[in-house]
This record gives C-alpha cells, structure tokens and sequence, in this order.
C-alpha cells in the first residue's frame, strides 16, 4: 500500500502581482524546515502564466511549480469541460453567459470558473501523494504562522475544510420598472452553471457554495471529484462543485469549518486589503496573539494535570427550516475533545486568513 504525506499546499495562480509572488516566497521558507510542502500550480494558457512561471523561478528558485494549460484540462476532462468552452451554449442564466462571455474575450481560461478540474491535473502530477491538500488563492494573506495555522487542523480528519458552506439556490435578477427596482434579485449567480450529469446527481435543492480563497481536501475527496469529471462529465462552476458533492449525505464525505478565531475581516470574494493596511494587520494580530497564547499555555499546564479536560466552543448548527432538505445539515465539526488533544487545540495560532490582497 502506498504510503501518503500528510500535507501540502499548493497555491493557485496565473498572473500574480510581484508583492504576489513575494508572499509565495514567505510560504516557502516557512514551510522549508516543516512536514508540509509547498507548490505553485500555474495557468499557462496565456503568456502571462509563463511570465509567472519565469519570475517564480527567479525570485524562489527551489519553488515547485505545476503549470497546465485550458487544452490539456479539455483533454484530460473532455466529458466535463467541453460544456464550458462554447460561450454562446455556456450552462447558466442569460447574466452568467454574459459575463462568462467576457471573461473569455479577455482571454480567461476555462481555469477562471473551473478549479477542481486543475488541481487533480496537480494531484495526477505528483502522484497523489499527500492525504490532505490545502489549496490556496494567489491573494489569501496570512498574517502569522503558516505551519501553525496548518497545525491546528492535523487532528480534524474532515474531508473539506473550509470558512462557510451555505445552500445555493437558483438566480433571479431583479425586476426594475421606469428606473425602479420592485422586485430585488435572490439566488446565485452561478447556480445553474453545471453540466447535464451533475444537474441530474446534484439536483437544485442540493446545491451549496462555498468560497474558494483556501480550503483543505481530502485523497479520497480530490479521487472522487477527479472520477466525475473525467468519466462521468459530472462538473460545476467549483465554488458549488466539491462542497456539494461532499454534502451529500450518501457519499459518505465530512465537511468542517475553520475556527471563527482564524478568519480575519476582510475574508470575503470582494474584500480588499492594501499594503499599508496589511502592515497595520500582521502588527496588531501577533501583538493580539502574544497575549492569547500566555493563556493557552496557562489553560494547557493546568489541563495536563488532568484537572479538567478543555471546553472547545463550536459553531452553532441551525435546524433546517420547513421547506429545507435533511441534507442542508450535513456539516461535522470534529476538533478534539479529549483532554490531552484538547490542550494542544487550545494553543493560539499566530495571526489570521484575509482576503482579498490584490497588491
């Protein structure tokens, strides 16, 4: 049997800025001397990918970089993606076909919307190798300890890790008369944009979101996703694509949150930080954690003498409304309770995840 690495992180881009590019540099040494790896897995469908791949290699020479191309996902995912490359037979509502449209006038890449189908070209490349993946955002910032913040979720063997998982539901735009809107939009954007296998697997009312700027999957979950897509042209504009299928009750898949002391504001798609304001950021979060971690380790020493084991406050879990599948519940949370598992948990981790850092 084939023995699998814990983790990595692999970090997804294509045309980063240099303050970008810099950060990946931080990660890599940060990673250096840990268990976790790091690679960069590069869009080089157009030449600004291989003008990434070049300043990569520049600037974090012992970086290791995955670069694919729109065509080999096609090749590779024929049975998915050619629902996609045709704008005009684009699956979603007149608005998603409109700016998809766009997208691809500008010279996006089916990698724009698509992103579970790249990472399982990664994951073909090295072999699936790791038990876990962290994928990551070119524009996530850390503003701590990476390895710690890594750490903290060793124990949580959930097959997705991510910030929120909510239910999707189809869009509607908003119905505007003589410059007046009189009915307000609802649903998602991008709810409909699936293709035909994943519409009859995934039906409406079992559809979620979930923000992409970092997640961790697991092997047997990446496999999974990487069968359906390949064989069974089961795909879907992949904020909805992995979190549902992981969802779904019969799959057997276990999805859990990050800790709500781990996520900073902004950590949303259209949040942004600039650079004087993440110098003010990465400052006051380790001066906030220095203080946090003298307790941990006060509330760990006593814990080890087995005076009590340590209380872990969870997320609460709302009960599913009348009208609400059974299915919209299935979020496990399983950090440790024991009391030896429980004190390590309860150590701080330095700083927190942002996003969006576009310099």
């Amino acid at each position: 049997m084939q023995a699998h690495a814990p983790a990595c992180l692999v970090v997804r881009t294509h045309n980063p800025t240099l303050a970008q590019v810099e950060r990946m540099g931080e990660w890599y040494r940060a990673l250096m001397q840990t268990e976790f790896e790091l690679y960069v897995s590069v869009d080089v469908t157009a030449p600004a990918g291989l003008a990434t791949v070049s300043a990569l290699c520049s600037r974090i020479p012992q970086a290791r970089i995955h670069t694919y191309t729109e065509t080999e996902m096609i090749h590779q995912y024929y049975a998915s993606m050619s629902h996609f490359v045709d704008a005009a037979r684009f699956p979603g509502g007149a608005g998603a076909k409109r700016v998809y449209a766009e997208r691809r006038a500008q010279g996006c890449s089916l990698a724009w919307g698509m992103h579970v189908e790249p990472i399982c070209l990664w994951a073909h490349a090295v072999g699936w190798r790791f038990s876990y993946v962290w994928v990551c955002e070119d524009d996530v910032g850390f503003s701590g300890d990476l390895a710690a913040f890594l750490r903290a979720y060793a124990h949580d063997r959930a097959d997705v890790l991510t910030n929120m998982a909510s239910p999707s539901s189809a869009f509607r735009a908003p119905q505007v008369k003589c410059g007046v809107v009189v009915r307000p939009g609802s649903g998602w954007f991008w709810h409909d944009t699936c293709t035909p296998a994943y519409a009859r697997q995934v039906p409406s009312a079992e559809r979620y979101k979930t923000s992409e700027h970092l997640n961790r999957l697991s092997l047997p979950l990446l496999r999974e996703l990487d069968r359906l897509s390949r064989l069974e042209g089961v795909s879907a504009w992949s904020e909805q694509f992995f979190i549902s299928i992981a969802l779904q009750r019969e799959r057997g898949f276990t999805v859990s949150l990050f800790r709500p002391e781990h996520v900073g504001s902004p950590y949303q798609w259209n949040g942004r930080v600039s650079a004087r304001d993440w110098t003010h950021i990465c400052r006051d979060d380790r001066a906030a954690a220095a203080g946090a971690l003298q307790r941990a380790y006060q509330l760990s020493s006593i814990a080890s003498m087995g005076a009590y084991a340590m209380p872990v406050l969870l997320p609460p879990m709302q009960a599913p409304g009348p009208a609400q599948s059974t299915k919209r519940r299935r979020i496990e949370f399983s950090w440790p309770l024991s009391s030896q598992d429980g004190a390590r948990q309860t150590i701080a981790v330095e700083g927190k995840i942002y996003h969006a850092l576009k310099f």
